[in-house]
């Protein structure tokens, strides 16, 4: 545990984002992205599916509960928003990820490691 709390201290000394260096966003996500790395390192279009299923999901749910189930005649709408919304998270966690690799020089997990965990005092 404590290995993880190091290489999470060390990417928020470089600069990225303390929820870009946890190795997963939420419970779902632990159990859809199974690496064992931070989400800086996952792919960016990866993360942009699994962020959008999961997010427009449970909008989905919740707005189903509080307002949706009032008029089901519009399920289409309901669902295109639904889509629409996860969409548009993914989008945000794509266009984070991608910014802040390339703020790491897009180097790759393991190399990463090698360099900044490996040679370690």
């Amino acid at each position: 545990m404590e290995n993880k709390e190091l290489i999470q201290q060390r990417l928020i000394e470089q600069g990225v984002p303390r929820d870009l260096a946890k190795f997963n966003t939420n419970l779902l996500s632990k159990r859809m992205l199974s690496a064992e790395k931070p989400l800086v390192f996952l792919s960016p279009p990866k993360v942009f599916v699994v962020q959008s299923l999961i997010n427009g999901l449970v909008w989905g749910f919740l707005m189903w509960i509080m307002l949706w189930h009032s008029a089901p005649e519009n399920w289409v709408i309901d669902i295109i928003t639904m889509i629409g919304f996860g969409s548009f998270i993914g989008g945000c966690w794509y266009y984070r990820i991608s910014k802040y690799q390339k703020k790491l020089c897009n180097i790759s997990w393991t190399e990463w490691c090698r360099t900044n965990i490996d040679s370690a005092p």
